[in-house]
């Protein structure tokens, strides 16, 4: 969820409020948790409005955009309120050349940070040992300042499923099919990005106003939605062009560190991708299971994008168990992503 999502992000508000109670004693906080948890929802959708309500200034940052010198302006700051740095996955500085590395952690987790600003991060927790065994990351997920976040389970996914369907006036669920939704979620290490597919692609398919069970078996209910989406988009393109590109596409796009074997996103310019690769980037970013920075349209881009380069990654990381040919990409190609990383 992306901060324009405030009102639709649901079932973090004790979350939020916790995050935001320890900022007013902690310099920095980390947000951690697993893959697909909700920590960058977390604080996009959820911290960073109720921070900017309270006059706060948001920078927000991801270590691989190499913004370094543009934050550590903050260091040298007449102003007198707080500025708020959001730096999202942090595990992505443990990728980067040592160098690059330290200068990031010294400019915000450094002494040199004025007392008055903040650091809140997401990290997902298999860096954790990294983290702690670095000479300054480390005062960043030590004791309070170090905040778990689970996947939501019980009543509080159960309240997500009911306000969702709540903020749609006259919508309702056929009898039994909130029990069975609140199920199979939990049933999931990451719920909400694949719950959230499901409850969009019931709502299309659905007659009149009531999300039945026959609309839910149709998406592929919570596990299936995404996969189903992104084989209805891929059917679409001409003959070939998906069996023989995307995994160049996905080759670009996925990334296995060397300090862990879990799969996670790659950031990629869009002017390295080849022109099939953009139209299955289109397709995809259609579908919700990519997001991009602006048009990938190659012969409008530059207008529509005011030159700026545009960027493209996977959604989210639950992408990863929950759609089929990308689970099989990874598993097929594991030692030529790892082999690939290790020459970055």
């Amino acid at each position: 969820y992306p901060e324009t999502m405030r009102e639709a992000f649901l079932g973090r508000d004790a979350d939020v409020r916790a995050v935001i109670d320890r900022l007013d004693t902690e310099r920095w906080v980390t947000v951690a948790g697993p893959s697909g948890s909700g920590k960058s929802s977390l604080l996009l959708a959820g911290v960073v409005p109720w921070l900017r309500e309270t006059g706060d200034d948001i920078v927000m940052v991801r270590p691989i955009d190499s913004r370094v010198p543009m934050v550590g302006g903050l260091v040298d700051s007449v102003e007198q309120h707080r500025t708020v740095v959001i730096v999202d996955q942090l595990e992505e500085l443990f990728d980067l050349p040592e160098e690059t590395r330290d200068g990031f952690a010294q400019t915000l987790f450094g002494d040199d940070l004025p007392s008055r600003h903040r650091v809140v991060s997401t990290l997902r927790h298999d860096f954790l040992g990294q983290a702690l065994a670095h000479p300054v990351l480390r005062r960043a997920v030590q004791s309070r300042r170090l905040y778990p976040l689970g996947p939501l389970q019980g009543e509080r996914l159960r309240a997500v499923v009911t306000r969702a369907g709540a903020s749609v006036p006259a919508l309702r669920y056929e009898d039994g099919l909130i029990d069975r939704i609140v199920a199979d979620a939990e049933g999931s290490a990451a719920p909400m990005p694949l719950l959230s597919h499901a409850l969009a692609a019931m709502w299309d398919g659905s007659p009149g106003s009531c999300l039945t069970h026959r609309a839910y078996n149709e998406v592929g209910g919570v596990g299936g939605a995404l996969d189903r989406a992104a084989r209805h988009w891929l059917d679409k393109v001409p003959v070939g062009l998906a069996e023989e590109h995307l995994p160049r596409l996905l080759a670009k796009l996925v990334r296995i560190s060397s300090h862990t074997a879990e799969p996670t996103r790659r950031i990629v310019s869009a002017i390295e991708l080849a022109e099939p690769e953009r139209q299955l980037a289109r397709r995809l970013t259609t579908a919700g299971l990519l997001v991009s920075g602006g048009s990938l349209d190659s012969d409008a881009s530059a207008e529509a994008n005011g030159d700026r380069d545009v960027l493209v990654e996977l959604a989210h990381d639950s992408l990863f168990g929950a759609w089929g040919s990308l689970r099989e990409f990874v598993d097929e190609n594991r030692s030529f992503l790892v082999w690939s990383e290790n020459l970055r």
